[in-house]
């Protein structure tokens, strides 16, 4: 084929191979190549083919007629296993507007060289101790200088022997061992000292004799809040720091060893990156006291009264709710649809199979505006808790490629209504719809309610209190740290 052009660039046959798995393509008008395009969503139909050399360049259009599948060319044409897969996918059809390709490798479907570069670059492994070495609040020479000690690139003995000089004796403690970077760091007299005097005071046993173990117990330890967290994952980064720097002054600046100076200047350190991050707290000086206020420390909570309103007179209000017990992973659906009075119209739990969260938030609602639409009720106030359905339906941002297709959809069913509106709003304001989601879960099939007494019995005490106008609250755990007592 040469090349061709995709996403504005050339794609040659040299690396078609690496970037064409991860684009899938939207037929509108036909133009895509229907043997060698990802537009049936499982690869290329030539993959599936025994006869591939005989395939040509031939575009999806050539098997149209009328807007619909030439069935009787696709039976002559393609594999039978195939052919039930081709009828079955759904057209819909734009004339004069090319097909639309879509970069599956992230989520807004738009191709990156960042995301092509992650496709075929060799990635290692994750490590904790890489993505916790860096952080805003800790000086860039420290996690720096931390960085060289986990890979051995400090002037130490591992390195000094390879220049076939003669291995040195460490220059700061007071029973030397060989200066190497876990003696200076770990395990050698002095840093055993230092680190237990700090270890003790959380809890923390010290008997790790590398570096990298000591950092995964340090940073794999348990926190109860944002400043616990920030405490254990900066301490062993400082505390290396200094052990280093007094090695260096004691080895060539001429100054004796201190663990009074070394401590000192540790609490010196961490208190000041502690009055960075959190500068509204009242930190105290004394070690043990500030110990005990980081325990103390919790986030502060704000709570917001939060009810449901009636719709306007002739308008009818539709809340919907998605529910998915892993993300990605099984989901369901439920709403509710009520009067001016509150009263209830309709209702349903629906399960919708395996998918992402926001894929269980579209299909609620569009199953509810479907029903609405079918039913001759026209006036619809769509209700979510999902700010980014509302944004989507409200064409205030791009949905991701995996449920454009279902948005496009709900969209197309809310132009059929004679006036739409979605709204966001806090789950707590309508418990009814989110019961009867999460209710979803324990059937196989669409349950449909048209008075409240059939509601399942949590549902029903919702609705009820609801309808009465009984507000709820909502609580939210905010980042910012409220002055202990």
């Amino acid at each position: 084929m040469g090349h061709r052009t995709i996403f504005g660039l050339e794609i040659h046959d040299e690396n078609k191979t690496s970037i064409e798995p991860h684009i899938t393509w939207r037929i509108n008008s036909g133009t895509c190549l229907f043997w060698w395009d990802n537009w049936l969503g499982e690869g290329p139909l030539a993959h599936h083919c025994d006869h591939i050399n005989s395939l040509n360049n031939t575009t999806v259009s050539h098997f149209l007629l009328n807007g619909q599948w030439n069935e009787t060319m696709i039976r002559q044409r393609v594999p039978p296993p195939l052919v039930p897969r081709i009828l079955s996918n759904s057209l819909h059809l734009q004339e004069g507007v090319p097909d639309e390709a879509f970069w599956t490798a992230n989520d807004s479907s738009v191709f990156s060289c960042s995301s092509a570069w992650n496709l075929i670059r060799k990635k290692k492994g994750k490590s904790i101790i890489n993505t916790w070495l860096w952080h805003k609040h800790i000086p860039f020479k420290m996690s720096f200088f931390l960085w060289r000690a986990i890979r051995r690139k400090l002037p130490t003995n591992e390195r000094i022997i390879n220049f076939r000089a003669e291995p040195a004796n460490c220059s700061c403690c007071s029973r030397p061992g060989l200066d190497d970077i876990d003696h200076i760091l770990v395990n050698g007299n002095f840093a055993s000292f230092i680190w237990n005097f700090f270890a003790t005071s959380v809890g923390i046993p010290h008997n790790q004799n590398t570096l990298r173990n000591l950092l995964t117990t340090w940073w794999g330890t348990e926190h109860r809040n944002v400043v616990q967290k920030q405490f254990l994952h900066s301490l062993p980064i400082i505390t290396c720091w200094n052990l280093w720097k007094n090695r260096c002054s004691a080895k060539y600046g001429g100054k004796k060893s201190s663990i009074i100076r070394v401590k000192f200047l540790i609490q010196k350190d961490i208190i000041m990156l502690l009055h960075i991050a959190f500068p509204y707290l009242q930190w105290p000086e004394d070690w043990h006291d500030l110990i005990n206020y980081m325990e103390a420390c919790k986030h502060e909570i704000t709570i917001t009264q939060v009810n449901w309103k009636t719709p306007p007179t002739d308008i009818f209000k539709l809340n919907t709710d998605g529910s998915a017990m892993n993300n990605p992973g099984k989901i369901g659906g439920g709403g509710i649809l009520r009067d001016h009075q509150g009263n209830m119209i309709y209702a349903f739990s629906i399960p919708l199979g395996i998918g992402s969260n926001n894929l269980a938030e579209t299909l609620a609602a569009q199953q509810g505006i479907y029903w609405c639409v079918q039913h001759g009720f026209k006036k619809i106030i769509l209700e979510v808790d999902s700010k980014l359905l509302n944004n989507w339906i409200s064409y205030k941002s791009k949905p991701p490629w995996q449920i454009q297709q279902h948005i496009r959809e709900l969209i197309r069913l809310a132009r059929q209504l004679e006036f739409f509106e979605c709204r966001h709003i806090f789950r707590e304001a309508y418990n009814t719809a989110d019961f009867l989601a999460k209710g979803s879960h324990n059937s196989d099939i669409i349950r449909q309610y048209y008075t409240h007494h059939q509601l399942p019995t949590v549902a029903k005490g919702s609705y009820l209190l609801e309808r009465m106008g009984v507000s709820n609250f909502r609580r939210k755990k905010i980042k910012r740290i409220k002055q202990p007592p």
